[in-house]
């Protein structure tokens, strides 16, 4: 083989390695996000059945609105993601159901978060920017949320954002805040709280 013909064959195996490496990574990113990846912690301690209280508050500095005290279910499906089914309990002055989904998607390093409720049927759907905050605390942005009776408002808009705590114990917290829009730099303001309390073999009695 002369010389010509082995720098040209050479420069093609080059070629085809650097055509083909991105291909590789790619293949092994999608073998993780589809089976080797843990789901991380905070979403496996999630699992179990939680007591939930919760609250509400219309604008900054507004009075608490006690909402009607309600279980969640939530279920590692797969070992992969959380499925939670909240309702009201039995007796309660206002039945309603809430469905939602949180998960830590690998291919993009964001968890992501996704609810519906019966009493305002909108998909809410939001998405982690930075990592947890070193207490473990998770910041989740959505877009927008309609809400079709805000006081004596009707079609409010609102940008959200969800706050989800670590668990301490057996509680955890998880916060929605609103920003009006339009509105000026703000943060929003808190307007639902959710205190979960794990559901144990005693308690439940």
């Amino acid at each position: 083989m002369n010389e010509t013909l082995r720098t040209a064959l050479a420069s093609v195996a080059v070629s085809l390695l650097v055509l083909l490496a991105p291909i590789a990574r790619c293949a092994e990113s999608a073998s993780l996000g589809s089976g080797a990846a843990t789901v991380p912690s905070l979403i496996a301690e999630m699992a179990g059945t939680w007591e939930v209280r919760e609250w509400m508050w219309t604008a900054p500095g507004a009075p608490a609105i006690v909402l009607p005290a309600a279980l969640a279910r939530r279920t590692l499906v797969g070992g992969k993601f959380l499925e939670e089914t909240m309702t009201s309990k039995a007796g309660s002055r206002a039945a309603f159901s809430r469905i939602s989904f949180f998960d830590f998607n690998a291919m993009t390093g964001r968890y992501e978060y996704f609810s519906i409720d019966t009493r305002a049927p909108q998909m809410m759907n939001e998405r982690s920017v930075e990592p947890a905050e070193p207490d473990g605390t998770l910041e989740l942005y959505g877009a927008v949320f309609v809400a079709p009776q805000w006081g004596a408002a009707t079609n409010v808009p609102f940008r959200y954002r969800l706050i989800i705590g670590p668990i301490h114990g057996n509680t955890q917290i998880v916060e929605l805040y609103l920003t009006p829009i339009p509105a000026a730099q703000s943060r929003g303001f808190l307007a639902f709280k959710y205190l979960y309390t794990r559901r144990t073999t005693s308690s439940a009695r």
